[in-house]
């Protein structure tokens, strides 16, 4: 049995007993044996780039001294970094964490042209080793890999909006890029995550038009690709679907999406809770909506981004967005939804709008949430395979 699953029983068996802590957002690692539908493509189309470019702010960590001595990265060995209180930026006081792995092999015995950066699901699993399985097998496959989070614990990294988290990922990543700098060449560059990981980077990116902004961060020198496994786009919309299931596990889901923004987290949907969106509760649930052109309703607030936001002007960004439906199973359950998806349909319909983005759309219906990027049949290798199709 998977890691996944072990954690996800032992987190239901822990829910029925009366526990009240809040889920993570996702956990994904191992294959399931499920029948995937044949990807569909977007367009390539959209609007072009906003002239206004915001002046980039300054890494605002304390310096690092050992950055000159970094140690190197040998190949096939898992390199684990833990930052101290992220060197002391915001969002909260946990450890931030990383993992790095060369396969110089699989890279022609030379440094991989491509490095991911694999972003961790809500229950912030990289540093235990839980992605490993996965990432070893886009090693393999010839990309210099990173598995990166923001927080040490599940419960942290369900506290803040997820813009919040840029500080800490623009850290995270070029702390990664410095220490893969002898392993990986620089010309491509994959930003990848499941859930809360394929959520928390377009909400930073888009707040600070970092690809813009912070290029020498976030983009490679010949090329850039997000993949996107089950994020969120719209957390507004979000709760009130969940909070309408009658799914009794959908209620611990809705309080962590509300408990988010708000100072409260009800279990289900209500317009005079003073929590939920509509009852004009929580603060900031419009940072974290990322339908770019997206305009205000009852139950969701405008979008403050445009294409430019989540764009360059230096070169096309590529976007690969993944939903996973959960089959026939209970929505809200281990092996279900979770998160719907129409939270990555209307993220990428709107960013095919986009001239000057590449947008790829791919569905794998029978795939549980908590495995969406597994590599076999929820859309891991498929993602890889698309980097190809870039020329890469």
């Amino acid at each position: 049995m998977s890691r996944a699953f072990i954690l996800l029983a032992l987190f239901f068996t822990a829910t029925a007993c009366g526990d009240d802590r809040r889920p993570s957002d996702a956990i994904a690692d191992a294959p399931a044996a499920e029948t995937v539908t044949p990807d569909d493509v977007a367009p390539e189309t959209g609007v072009s780039a906003d002239s206004d470019t915001p002046e980039s702010p300054p890494d605002t960590a304390a310096p690092d001294a050992a950055l000159d001595t970094r140690p190197d990265l040998p190949a096939d060995v898992w390199q684990a970094v833990t930052l101290p209180a992220c060197d002391g930026l915001a969002p909260g006081v946990e450890d931030c964490h990383y993992r790095l792995l060369h396969r110089q092999a699989a890279c022609g015995g030379a440094a991989c042209s491509r490095l991911i950066v694999y972003w961790s699901g809500g229950e912030q699993g990289c540093a235990d080793g839980t992605y490993d399985p996965l990432l070893e097998r886009w090693a393999d496959s010839g990309l210099t890999v990173a598995c990166a989070q923001p927080f040490t614990t599940s419960d942290e990294s369900g506290r803040y909006p997820y813009a919040d988290e840029l500080e800490r990922m623009h850290h995270l990543t070029r702390r990664i890029r410095e220490h893969a700098a002898l392993a990986w060449d620089g010309r491509y560059l994959v930003i990848a995550g499941v859930s809360h990981g394929a959520t928390a980077p377009v909400a930073a990116i888009a707040s600070a038009r970092a690809f813009e902004t912070r290029p020498e961060v976030w983009t490679g020198r010949d090329g850039t690709a997000v993949i996107l496994f089950d994020g969120i786009s719209d957390p507004a919309r979000l709760e009130a679907t969940i909070g309408r299931m009658r799914d009794p596990g959908c209620g611990l889901w809705h309080a962590r999406f509300v408990g988010r923004y708000a100072p409260s987290a009800p279990l289900t949907h209500a317009c005079d809770n003073g929590a939920c969106y509509c009852a004009g509760g929580g603060r900031r649930w419009e940072v974290d909506t990322t339908v770019v052109g997206q305009v205000g309703g009852p139950d969701w607030p405008a979008s403050p981004y445009t294409c430019a936001d989540l764009g360059s002007p230096a070169q096309r960004i590529h976007y690969r967005v993944v939903s996973c439906g959960g089959g026939q199973a209970e929505p809200c359950g281990a092996l279900g939804d979770i998160i719907p998806d129409d939270q990555q349909t209307r993220f990428s319909d709107a960013l095919s709008t986009c001239p000057d983005l590449s947008v790829h759309y791919s569905d794998h219906p029978g795939c549980a949430h908590t495995l969406c990027g597994a590599w076999d049949f929820c859309g891991g290798k498929r993602a890889r395979e698309w980097l190809d199709t870039l020329g890469w």
